[in-house]
């Protein structure tokens, strides 16, 4: 009796075992979690040429220039204070070479920048007489007017937030003006030259957007006013396209605007053009 028994309770539990069915309730196999695609980061910029920490610039300004010169005393005849383009008939334009270097130092998010804004030349002629440096020049009056300009930057990275840089910091610029004048004094022909050169500190600030790994928008601006020793605003807007991420090309257009008073070189300048040319980087 006691073997019967056995093998019914066994009979009767065997369609359970042989139940391909899972388990249910606490006994219930834990289900596999999902895999999903990972979230976009929110710092971090696209472009390929992020984490590069040297970068040499090189290409061409085509600089516009208007604006007064005053140059010394005033001899008391002919006209001192002096129009570029309306009492020197100087040119109005030129081209120069330009190029920079600048280097990122990524443990405190800093970068230094050092750059050559061209040497410009600008000449003409004029029948007005012209005071220079407390002498009167007449007759065919030939002048010529040349500006050297250079820059350097600090720049201090405040914010990268996703295609977004922000930038703030100071830095230098520096004017080499010469002026030099050829004309009747006394019934002779004489020349003078005057020059000076004029650096001025500016705070500075800049933004990039990177719209994409390859394209990008960035504009920057800088300025002090110190008074009669000298005052600059300089502006600039570009674009550019990254080949890969050692090599890219810009363009854009720039303003400078320079004011001194302080010097035998009086100036009152607006400086201004666009610009172009290749970066490369490592």
């Amino acid at each position: 009796m006691k073997t019967l028994a056995v093998t019914a309770c066994v009979a009767a539990a065997s369609p359970a075992l042989a139940s391909t069915e899972p388990p249910r309730g606490i006994l219930a196999p834990l289900a596999p979690v999902a895999v999903g695609t990972p979230a976009p980061q929110i710092l971090g910029s696209p472009s390929v040429a992020d984490d590069t920490f040297l970068k040499v610039r090189g290409g061409g300004w085509i600089l516009f220039q208007s604006g007064t010169v005053r140059i010394g005393d005033d001899s008391g005849g002919g006209a001192s204070i002096l129009d570029l383009e309306d009492t020197l008939n100087q040119d109005s334009s030129d081209v120069s070479p330009i190029g920079s270097i600048s280097v990122a130092i990524p443990a405190i998010d800093v970068t230094i920048e050092a750059g050559f804004l061209g040497s410009y030349t600008y000449d003409g002629t004029t029948t007005e007489s012209i005071s220079f440096d407390g002498t009167t020049y007449t007759g065919n009056v030939a002048t010529e007017t040349n500006y050297t300009i250079y820059e350097v930057n600090v720049l201090y990275e405040l914010v990268e937030l996703s295609v977004f840089k922000i930038h703030l910091g100071g830095g230098v610029r520096m004017f080499d003006v010469e002026a030099d004048i050829t004309g009747t004094v006394g019934g002779s022909v004489q020349s003078e030259n005057e020059s000076l050169f004029l650096p001025i500190p500016v705070l500075a600030a800049g933004a990039r957007a990177d719209l994409g790994p390859n394209f990008f928008v960035q504009g920057r601006i800088a300025g002090l006013y110190l008074g009669q020793y000298g005052s600059v605003l300089d502006g600039s807007l570009e674009v550019g396209w990254d080949f890969i991420r050692n090599a890219g090309i810009f363009a854009g257009y720039r303003v400078m605007a320079a004011e001194s008073e302080g010097f035998d070189v009086e100036l009152d300048l607006t400086l201004g053009g666009p610009f172009a040319g290749i970066e490369l980087r490592v």
